[in-house]
C-alpha cells in the first residue's frame, strides 16, 4: 500500500475520493490512484510512465512491453471516467479536486474558486501546469495531444514528406531523451553517497559564488547523478514536443536511462543525445557517414564526417569567442529506417557539437521554410523526393548556449536499410 500522509488540501481531497462510495467497488482503479497519487504528492510523479504504473500498480512482469499490451492506458481511461463520475454525482462541491490529465500518468490537484487552498490566480495556476508538464515531459513519459485534444491543424506539405510516419494521426512517435553522468554541486550533504573526485573546495566555491541564483555555502558536497537532460536537449524535446502537438499527433517523451534499448524497436521514434552519453545515439551512429564525438585535439566534440573520397573538410569544429564561449556551433540530424522496423516506421538522431547545436538541429527540421532547402538539396536526382535514410548537419551561430541563425551546411545519403549506415 502507498501510505498517503494527512497535513493537506491535496492529501484531503485523497483520502476523500479514496474512501468514497464511487470507489468502493472498484479495488482496481483505488489502487491505481491510491499509487499515483501517492507519488505525484511524494514528489515522484515525474516518474510515472506506462512502464513504472504497469510494473508497480498493476502488477505486471519486469518484461512488460507497453507497445503490445495497452493495459495502463486502458486503466487510466477508466480511472479518469471514474473520477469525472465522483466528482459530478457525489462530491461536486470539493474544495480541491484530484486530476488526472489525458496522456498523463500524474495527478493535478486544482482549487475550486474561493477556497483556501486556492491562494493563486488563474494565471499563476497555468503556469504551474506548465511547469508540471515541463518535468512531466523531460523526466519521465508524458503523452501529449494537440492543446489537449485540439484539432489537427493545417501541415505544410514538406513537414509530412521529411516527417513521415511520426506525423501520422497513428504514428505515436517516442522522444528518446540521454543524459549524461554529472556531478551535482550541492551546499548541503545527502543520504546518498558521495564521491569525491579531485577536486577541492578551495577550487569550486569561488565557482560556485559567483550563480547568484544558487544558496551560499562555505562547504560543498557532490552528488553523482544521471537525471538531468542537458539544456539543448531538453529544448529540443519540447520544440519537436510543440511540434507534434500542433499537428495533433500523440506523442511520449521517455527518458533513454530507464528505457532498454529493445523497447524502442519497431517504433516511430526521435533520438536526442550525442554518443557520448546516449547509447541509442551511438547504437544507431555507429557506422554513420556523420557522427558526433569528442576530438582531444580541440578539446571539444566535433562533428566528423567519415565519407571516404569526399573533398569538404572532414571535421567541423565549433569556433569560440574571446571568453572561450561558443558563438559558431554546429548540428546533426539523422534520419532513417527504425529499429527493426518496417517500411512505415522511422527513426530521426539529433546531437550537437553542444546544447546550442541541438537545439539548432531541432529548430532546423521543424521549420517548413527550413526543411524547403533542405529537400531542394537532398532530393535532387531522386525525383524531388526525400531519401529514405540520410544526414544533415547545421550551423548555428549562438550566444550563452542560444542559437541565433541556422543554414544548412552539408548531407550525406545512406544507402543501406535498418540502422547502420545506408
Amino acid at each position: 500500500m502507498n501510505e498517503i500522509r494527512p497535513g493537506s488540501y491535496e492529501r484531503e481531497a485523497v483520502r476523500e475520493i479514496l474512501a468514497s462510495k464511487t470507489f468502493a467497488r472498484a479495488d482496481q482503479l483505488r489502487n491505481l490512484l491510491e499509487f499515483i497519487c501517492a507519488q505525484t504528492l511524494a514528489g515522484r510523479g515525474v516518474e510515472l510512465t506506462e512502464y513504472v504504473v504497469g510494473v508497480e500498480a498493476l502488477g505486471r512482469k519486469p518484461d512488460y512491453d507497453p507497445a503490445a499490451d495497452p493495459v495502463v492506458r486502458n486503466r487510466a481511461h477508466a480511472l479518469r471516467k471514474k473520477i469525472d463520475e465522483y466528482y459530478t454525482r457525489e462530491n461536486p462541491g470539493a474544495k480541491v479536486r484530484v486530476h488526472l490529465p489525458k496522456g498523463s500518468y500524474a495527478v493535478v490537484f486544482e482549487p475550486a474558486a474561493g477556497n483556501p487552498a486556492n491562494k493563486d490566480d488563474r494565471t499563476t495556476r497555468r503556469w504551474a501546469l506548465a511547469g508540471v508538464l515541463f518535468a512531466l515531459g523531460v523526466g519521465a513519459g508524458y503523452w501529449g495531444r494537440g492543446r489537449f485534444g485540439g484539432e489537427r491543424k493545417r501541415v505544410p506539405g514538406v513537414m509530412l514528406e521529411f516527417w513521415g510516419p511520426l506525423l501520422s494521426p497513428e504514428g505515436s512517435p517516442t522522444i528518446c531523451i540521454g543524459s549524461p553522468a554529472h556531478l551535482f554541486v550541492r551546499p548541503h550533504v545527502t543520504k546518498r553517497s558521495l564521491i569525491s573526485p579531485d577536486l577541492s573546495a578551495k577550487d569550486l566555491l569561488p565557482w560556485y559564488r559567483q550563480n547568484r541564483n544558487l544558496p551560499s555555502a562555505n562547504e560543498l558536497f557532490l552528488l553523482p547523478t544521471t537525471n538531468s537532460a542537458l539544456w539543448g536537449d531538453a529544448a529540443a524535446a519540447i520544440t519537436i514536443g510543440r511540434m507534434l502537438t500542433g499537428a495533433g499527433v500523440m506523442w511520449q517523451y521517455v527518458p533513454e536511462r530507464v528505457t532498454p534499448l529493445a523497447s524502442l524497436r519497431k517504433k516511430n521514434l526521435v533520438v536526442l543525445g550525442r554518443p557520448e552519453y546516449s547509447v541509442v545515439a551511438s547504437t544507431l551512429l555507429k557506422d554513420a557517414p556523420l557522427t558526433v564525438d569528442f576530438e582531444p585535439a580541440a578539446e571539444e566534440c566535433v562533428v566528423r564526417d567519415r565519407t571516404p573520397g569526399e573533398g569538404a573538410e572532414k571535421t567541423l569544429r565549433m569556433e569560440l569567442d574571446a571568453k572561450g564561449e561558443p558563438n559558431v556551433v554546429y548540428g546533426l540530424v539523422t534520419v532513417m529506417r527504425s529499429l527493426g522496423g518496417a517500411d512505415g516506421e522511422r527513426t530521426v538522431v539529433i546531437s550537437g557539437t553542444n546544447s546550442a547545436g541541438s537545439q539548432a538541429a531541432a529548430e532546423f527540421i521543424t521549420s517548413a521554410e527550413q526543411l524547403r532547402v533542405l529537400k531542394d538539396r537532398v532530393a535532387e536526382g531522386r525525383g524531388g523526393a526525400f531519401p529514405e535514410s540520410y544526414q544533415v548537419v547545421v550551423k548555428a551561430s549562438s550566444s550563452a548556449t542560444i542559437p541565433l541563425t541556422i543554414q544548412y551546411v552539408r548531407h550525406r545519403v545512406m544507402e543501406k536499410s535498418g540502422s547502420v549506415a545506408r
